[in-house]
């Protein structure tokens, strides 16, 4: 039974590391168990200002076309 596997840098620390070609973890196996507390980016409540919305808005001026993007 063969086996395909990567070879991959981890995108914490840099490191050169070979994976099974199936799975798609960026990061070696130290790197894994170090940041397995840390909350993952789906679970994380957005801070900040909400974003604002844009209305789009057509004006023909005499045969002109004028597109404005105005902040609600």
């Amino acid at each position: 039974m063969d086996t395909c596997v990567e070879l991959k840098t981890c995108e914490a620390c840099g490191s050169i590391f070979t994976r099974p070609s199936t799975q798609t973890n960026p990061y070696c196996a130290r790197c894994t168990e170090m940041l397995k507390d840390f909350p993952t980016p789906e679970s994380r409540k957005r801070r900040g200002r909400p974003a604002t919305k844009h209305l789009k808005r057509n004006i023909a001026l005499e045969g002109i076309t004028i597109r404005m993007e105005v902040d609600a």
